[in-house]
């Protein structure tokens, strides 16, 4: 029988309060390039597998959580937060990982795989960094950067909510990050799968919030300095 709740938040402690500060806190977004959107490297296998049925859900709401990015993005730069990129692919010289072969996902990121919508797109000062997997810190000169601007807090989006942002936020709260992922500025490939995930992550040093709240929140940071979330 499946239970009523999660049963793991219902033994944890409450997460604790995430401040928010333009000095200490970067926008994270993942996964954001060609090959996750209409049009990209895994709509183009799908259909020529002849499963695109499959996608159905994905594709769906793909419109909307780009929109939702755009906003996101547009508001971190408003408030002079930083903001990092980290992609699935690799940059030549660098050689594809064990990972990304084994998926068949072969994505050189100087190439249009590499590309982003026009309304995501880095300008300059904003890096975008190749990970080997899923997970955002496998790139280990991402980490590096955060260090030495004593980033603490990470304000996280992206495409695949059960892959991609999930393994980043659990590797995050890991190395002691505090996370706040936008529930409803990512991308997941079914409601069932979106629904088990985000119970999954709320619960350590994870919270989740939809757009709407992270707008007010920014709101209040430029206005008083921090946000308490």
């Amino acid at each position: 029988m499946e239970p009523l709740r999660y049963p793991l938040n219902l033994v944890t402690d409450a997460v604790p309060v995430i401040t928010l500060q333009p000095a200490t806190t970067c926008l994270l977004l993942v996964d954001v390039h060609n090959p996750f959107w209409t049009g990209g490297c895994v709509e183009a296998r799908a259909r020529s597998y002849g499963i695109l049925a499959e996608f159905s859900y994905y594709y769906g709401q793909a419109p909307v959580a780009m929109a939702a990015q755009a906003s996101v993005l547009t508001a971190a730069r408003h408030a002079n937060m930083p903001v990092v990129y980290a992609c699935l692919g690799y940059f030549p010289p660098h050689a594809p990982s064990a990972f990304q072969e084994a998926m068949g996902w072969r994505w050189d990121l100087a190439s249009a795989c590499g590309s982003f919508p026009s309304s995501l797109a880095p300008v300059t000062g904003e890096a975008v960094f190749a990970k080997p997997g899923w997970n955002a810190l496998g790139c280990p000169d991402l980490e590096h950067v955060w260090q030495k601007k004593d980033i603490d807090t990470v304000i996280l989006a992206g495409s695949l909510l059960e892959y991609g942002v999930r393994h980043s936020a659990m590797a995050l709260a890991d190395a002691g990050y505090r996370c706040l992922v936008l529930s409803d500025a990512t991308t997941a490939l079914s409601l069932q799968g979106r629904l088990h995930t985000q119970n999954e992550l709320n619960h350590g040093l994870v919270k989740l919030r939809y757009v709407a709240e992270y707008m007010l929140l920014m709101e209040r940071m430029e206005q008083q300095g921090q946000a308490l979330v």
